[in-house]
């Protein structure tokens, strides 16, 4: 249960919420297209996670899978730094859409702006 609250929350609130404004500065009048690929995305995982937890005993974790179904112990390390570095992505996100709606104005007090990204720049 754990696991799936980890999901959602992630999803919900890092996916939709916080990413929303980055996403439709970044994509402008094609953000729509953007979710519908998310979703789309998200939609086959969790059909993955389904069956695979239909040919288990218990229902368990993408680590899990991978070492029961391969029995690779460093098959299941490499997923879950791959979820690690996943969720890593995602607050970084959070952070990039947290700190371009806010900027300073000359005065020196922060406020609320229309922030847009300069395209050029690289992180």
């Amino acid at each position: 249960m754990e696991s799936v609250s980890m999901a959602i929350g992630g999803m919900v609130g890092g996916g939709i919420f916080a990413v929303l404004g980055v996403v439709a500065v970044a994509a402008g009048r094609v953000a729509w297209l953007a979710f519908i690929v998310a979703g789309g995305i998200a939609l086959c995982a969790s059909y993955s996670f389904i069956r695979l937890n239909r040919l288990t005993e218990k229902p368990v974790g993408p680590i899990s899978f991978a070492t029961q179904f391969t029995g690779s112990t460093t098959l299941a390390g490499m997923v879950g730094w791959t979820f690690v570095f996943g969720y890593i992505g995602t607050m970084s996100m959070c952070t990039l859409s947290r700190s371009t709606a806010t900027s300073k104005n000359s005065s020196g007090s922060t406020e609320s702006s229309d922030y847009r990204f300069d395209r050029s720049s690289r992180c």
